[in-house]
Formats: structure tokens, C-alpha cells, sequence
């Protein structure tokens, strides 16, 4: 109808945030924009699904890396090594995950690891 693809997406997450329609609606609304999306070749992403994908790769992001720290620190430092795990699982952000994971491979002793959590 003339708009631009912007302007059709923020349409679309406008309905979104303001309209919450019975599920079997919502469903019918939801197929007709995936087909708007493939004869138009315009993927919509709702905001809810962005969000989730975002979480869903920051978890797997965080999930690898503390399956890598797991191992080098029990290959490294052996039983000494698995008992600053805990710790380390309490920690949220990715960045300093891979800082973590990335010191290891050169750090003498598990303080120097601990240092860069504990400031």
C-alpha cells in the first residue's frame, strides 16, 4: 500500500505491543503476515522473539563457555580447580566469561583467576 519496509515493521510491532487478541486470532494474524513475509521477501521478527533469541544465544554463549572453563580448570589445576566452579557459575556476563576462559591459559595460579571477578 505503499509504505516502506520500516514503516510496515513498525506498524507490525505497534499491533503487537498494543493488541493482544484471542489465541486463535492471534494465530490467524500471525500466518497471514508470514505470508505477507514470503511473497514480499520482508521477514518480520516480533519484539518477544527477538528477545528470546538474544537470551537463547547468550545462554549457549555462556553455557560453552563454562563448559571450556569447567575442563581447563580441572585439566590445569585438577581437584583445586573445580572448586572455584561454583563461583564462577554465579557470574552472568559472556565478556567476562571469556576473559576468564582466555586467562586461563596462561595464569599460574587460581587467584590470578579469581582477581578478575572479585575486583
Amino acid at each position: 500500500k505503499g509504505f516502506d519496509r520500516t514503516d510496515v515493521i513498525n506498524l507490525l510491532r505497534f499491533i503487537d505491543w498494543v493488541i493482544q487478541l484471542p489465541q486463535d486470532l492471534e494465530k490467524s494474524f500471525w500466518q497471514e503476515i508470514y505470508s505477507y513475509q514470503e511473497e514480499t521477501n520482508m521477514p518480520y521478527v516480533t519484539s518477544l522473539e527477538r528477545i528470546a533469541e538474544e537470551r537463547g544465544v547468550e545462554r549457549g554463549l555462556r553455557d560453552g563457555l563454562l563448559a571450556n572453563i569447567d575442563v581447563v580448570l580441572e585439566v590445569k589445576f585438577g581437584k583445586a580447580g573445580l572448586q572455584l566452579l561454583p563461583e564462577i557459575r554465579e557470574i552472568d556476563s559472556v565478556d567476562t566469561l571469556q576473559i576468564i576462559l582466555q586467562t586461563l591459559r596462561t595464569a599460574n595460579s587460581l587467584n590470578e583467576i579469581r582477581q578478575l571477578y572479585t575486583h
